[in-house]
């Protein structure tokens, strides 16, 4: 799991403070390649991708609900990819 900071202008530093205790690393917008259209248009959202690196789900607000049953199903065959 890696998290995006949308914070525009925000030093490493200042991010990596609000991170801190996070169980996964956090990486600034502006430190990442992706396109503006890529960007999500509201928070909160979620992105899982595979290991291939193709977005495969995404979860906004107001959506379908995030919780543990969805994710116990849609990650084992997304884990299982080789």
């Amino acid at each position: 799991m890696l998290g995006i900071a949308l914070d525009a202008g925000a030093s490493r530093r200042k991010i990596g403070d609000a991170a801190m205790g996070a169980a996964f690393p956090v990486a600034r917008l502006a430190d990442t390649s992706w396109s503006r259209r890529d960007v999500p248009r509201a928070l909160p959202e979620t992105r899982i991708y595979g290991r291939d690196g193709r977005l495969r789900y995404v979860f906004r607000a107001g959506g379908t609900m995030l919780d543990a049953k969805v994710l116990e199903r849609i990650l084992p065959p997304l884990l299982a990819e080789r």
